[in-house]
């Protein structure tokens, strides 16, 4: 699996399944789990309709994770 290890860190700090999945060359899963990360954390308050900023920094690993694998 090709990941930025800046992107590994962040994954591996705020994703429990990451290492695995990542040690696993599980891309698919992966994605599952960023996108339930993103829905769970990545929205901010009080309509929860925009991504905060956790959420754009999950959606851009999302992004360079499904587009170089």
């Amino acid at each position: 699996m090709k990941i930025d290890e800046k992107d590994r860190k962040f994954l591996i700090e705020n994703i429990k399944a990451a290492q695995a999945l990542i040690e696993a060359n599980h891309v698919d899963d992966l994605l599952e789990e960023i996108d339930g990360f993103m829905t769970e954390r990545g929205y901010a308050p009080p309509d929860y309709h925009e991504l905060n900023d956790i959420g754009r920094q999950a959606e851009r690993i999302y992004d360079r994770i499904y587009y170089n694998n």
